[in-house]
């Protein structure tokens, strides 16, 4: 079985995104709502990506990046506008 290439867990109040191998901006835009619909995410949470695996981020464009960040931005009060990479 092939592991997925973003997926995300929550411990202590931390919600971890984990990039790994290729995957498309999509992949993570899909993880992080999951993850947000997730009833276990407590308010306010704490936002880490963990891109140490990822494959494809230094494949991706600045209009990839701004719209990544548009689309956590406009997600940010779920994690209260703290998050780090």
């Amino acid at each position: 079985m092939t592991a997925l290439p973003v997926t995300y867990s929550i411990q202590s109040g931390l919600l971890h995104i984990k990039m790994q191998g290729e995957y498309l901006p999509e992949d993570i835009q899909g993880t992080v709502l999951s993850a947000l619909q997730d009833p276990r995410l407590p308010e306010n949470t704490k936002f880490l990506f963990d891109v140490t695996a990822s494959k494809s981020l230094s494949d991706r464009s600045a209009d990839d990046l701004q719209a990544m960040a548009q689309f956590l931005a406009s997600k940010s009060d779920r994690f209260g506008s703290r998050m780090g990479m």
